[in-house]
């Protein structure tokens, strides 16, 4: 496994773990950062602001969640451009 790959895997766990820490905490700050780049799939719009959006108008306040992260597979294609993944989590 080469570095590169190593250090893409560890950073897809990283995010993994940020992304249901911040989920469950309501952290939508947090959470929006994630998606800087990208859509969440709750949103129709890209962006962190639109996560941010999202979490502070469409979820209650008093509403509890507790993500739970075990087996995680992760498909990285390097040769990708740009390079991407897809974690599979049980």
């Amino acid at each position: 496994m080469t570095d590169i790959r190593q250090r893409a895997e560890a950073e897809i766990r990283r995010q993994l773990f940020e992304y249901a820490l911040a989920s469950d905490t309501h952290d939508w700050e947090r959470l929006g950062s994630l998606f800087e780049h990208g859509r969440y799939h709750f949103c129709d719009e890209r962006g962190a602001d639109a996560v941010r959006e999202w979490g502070t108008t469409v979820i209650r306040a008093d509403a509890r969640t507790q993500h739970v992260i075990s087996t995680i597979s992760i498909d990285l294609d390097e040769a990708a451009s740009p390079p991407w993944a897809r974690p599979a989590t049980t």
